[in-house]
């Protein structure tokens, strides 16, 4: 049995506060493998140790933006360059996973942000939601805000002010001293 995940890259982690632990999806492995696994590192013990989901997985996927929504205890998924078949494309597909019942649940109800790679993507545990920023598609790049409930599964566009130039890759966290999103 594997004791750590394999070697990857473009994969997604947060940090699980409701579990103290790391919690990483996904990746393209060696030999152009897509992933869809889920791990989590116990911090004190320093151990990886794999995650088996119930149900429907996401299909394997890189460069997928991720958050933690800790008053749901919920992670969230969107976007990145997915498998289905043999031919990769770009996602526009949200998953949320829950580890209090150790499933995904594939949420893409109603209005969603447009398919990308490398979204930005940081929970405000203020106003208890996931903003998602940017990201790329083939040659072009997103300046969008979406903002993200994943209690009722729901995207919603924001009009914000003062919008920076279009990008992909690009980190972004909350900050609580400023009650804002960095």
């Amino acid at each position: 049995s594997q004791s750590a995940p394999l070697p990857r890259d473009a994969q997604s982690m947060v940090y699980d506060t409701t579990t103290t632990r790391v919690v990483a999806f996904g990746g393209k492995g060696t030999h152009d493998r897509y992933l869809n696994d889920l791990w989590a590192y116990h911090l004190t013990a320093r151990t990886w140790t794999r995650l088996t989901p119930a149900g429907i997985l996401p299909a394997p996927r890189f460069g997928q933006g991720m958050a933690y929504d800790s008053a749901a205890d919920k992670i969230a998924i969107f976007g990145g360059v997915s498998i289905a078949g043999t031919t990769p494309q770009l996602s526009a597909d949200t998953w949320a996973y829950s580890s209090r019942t150790s499933r995904w649940t594939h949420d893409q109800a109603g209005e969603h942000p447009a398919a990308r790679l490398y979204p930005s993507m940081a929970y405000d545990p203020v106003t208890r939601t996931i903003f998602l920023f940017g990201g790329g598609a083939r040659t072009d790049a997103f300046n969008d805000t979406w903002s993200y409930d994943t209690r009722t599964g729901r995207w919603t566009r924001v009009a914000a002010l003062g919008t920076p130039p279009a990008r992909w890759g690009a980190s972004m966290i909350y900050d609580p001293a400023a009650d804002k999103i960095i």
